[in-house]
């Protein structure tokens, strides 16, 4: 498989990028908080634990003079694993990018080898006495135009005939991580949806008080 152009090494961090902006966007958020509580923020963030207990440890830590009601809503969100994954997850891609490329490059769409028939057989003296002639059999396989402009001439010997219809080429997370598998820019508009929520959620309960 080949294309005309190569997925730029810049996209990983472009990603990472984005992710880092959404959990910073919470950690603003958390020091605007505990200002309109009437405290003064001293190393004020959104609060990320393993458990729901550890949760706790991590509100008086990082959330130190904010009020009941803000409190109470943080809890609700349950930014710990077993609570909401996705809002965690987001906490942890963000770490993970510090450390580790947390994007990988797949082929979609697809499925199984390709129908290999012989078509030969030759003995040849040397160290392959044995040599067996394949050819792909593609009258199975549908087939849409091909575009060649701005490829390079295919080696000699080589015919092209096509794209197979369905295949393409998907930047997914890597595995190991959330979301392991799924389509990058799929994971961003849902961290970024999720990001936006909280921000409108604690919008809501500022202007009620």
């Amino acid at each position: 498989m080949k294309g005309r152009e190569d997925i730029p090494d810049s996209f990983g961090p472009i990603f990472g990028d984005a992710v880092h902006n959404f959990r910073a966007a919470l950690d603003i958020l958390a020091n605007e908080l505990v200002s309109l509580s009437g405290s003064q923020p001293r190393k004020a963030y959104f609060p990320f634990a393993d458990t729901a207990d550890g949760l706790e440890d991590q509100i008086k830590q990082k959330m130190r003079g904010a009020a009941a009601d803000i409190v109470n809503a943080i809890r609700a969100l349950k930014p710990y694993r077993g609570g909401n994954e996705t809002l965690r997850a987001l906490h942890d891609l963000d770490i993970s990018d510090k450390h580790i490329s947390i994007l990988q490059i797949a082929s979609t769409g697809m499925t199984g080898a390709l129908p290999m028939r012989q078509v030969s057989y030759e003995r040849i003296s040397g160290d392959k006495p044995n040599r067996i002639r394949l050819k792909a059999d593609f009258s199975k396989i549908a087939f849409t135009p091909i575009d060649l402009t701005g490829f390079s001439p295919d080696p000699p010997g080589i015919e092209t005939l096509g794209k197979m219809t369905g295949s393409s080429i998907e930047i997914a997370i890597a595995k190991g991580l959330p979301f392991a598998g799924i389509e990058a820019i799929k994971t961003l508009n849902g961290l970024g949806d999720i990001a936006k929520n909280i921000v409108e959620t604690f919008e809501t309960l500022c202007l009620r008080r």
